[in-house]
């Protein structure tokens, strides 16, 4: 990561400031775009992310595990659960 002296900070803002480019930044305008941009909560960082995607698979294959674990012993899940 690049670490910036002040002066090298002050210049890069009276450049940004001149170009101003929030002014052009306006988002999607067709259809098209405001929906792929709607879905930017869920794929990007929400309940469909990639990590979240990867836990809970992991979580339901360990849950498969404990079910067979369980079978095998005759304990149920809900019953060791309740017990606490």
């Amino acid at each position: 990561m690049r670490h910036w002296t002040p002066e090298e900070r002050q210049q890069q803002a009276e450049l940004i400031h001149g170009w101003k480019p929030w002014k052009r930044s306006t988002g999607p305008k067709t259809e098209a775009g405001k929906s792929r941009a709607a879905k930017n909560a869920k794929t990007k960082h929400g309940m469909r992310s990639k990590a979240w995607t990867a836990l809970t698979r992991a979580l339901r294959g360990q849950r498969h595990w404990l079910k067979d674990v369980g079978a095998k012993h005759e304990i149920s899940i809900q019953e060791t659960h309740e017990k606490k």
